[in-house]
């Protein structure tokens, strides 16, 4: 329970650029939600989703009117929140890229989800 606090407030903290509202969503509180770039798993390429946190999970959607979640992962199994700044061992950026300011890395039993 408290890693699931602490994970919850690491997310909260990190999801600065997202809008705050009290809307209800499927009986769920959504603390925070807002627009972010996605990288892929299968393919490294970045998609523009648009994100749901609440108590329990993260959600992202197609776009902002879109119902039904593309994707969702529960607090609950990830073990794992870092930004970009604080990794030892950084990925190569391309010629010319600069080091992203607002990049964190949610890892999960599963899967790895780095966001922007």
């Amino acid at each position: 329970v408290i890693l699931l606090i602490v994970l919850a407030l690491k997310l909260i903290q990190l999801f600065k650029r997202l809008t705050r509202t009290s809307r209800e969503d499927h009986g769920a509180h959504i603390i925070l939600q807002g627009w972010l770039w996605k990288q892929g798993e299968v393919r490294s390429s970045w998609k523009k989703r648009f994100f749901k946190l609440t108590e329990t999970e993260i959600q992202w959607f197609r776009n902002e009117a879109a119902t039904y979640a593309i994707g969702i992962t529960q607090l609950a199994k990830c073990f794992h929140v870092q930004s970009y700044k604080s990794l030892l061992d950084k990925p190569q950026l391309g010629k010319g890229k600069r080091e992203p300011d607002n990049v964190f890395i949610v890892k999960h039993k599963n899967r790895t989800f780095v966001l922007e």
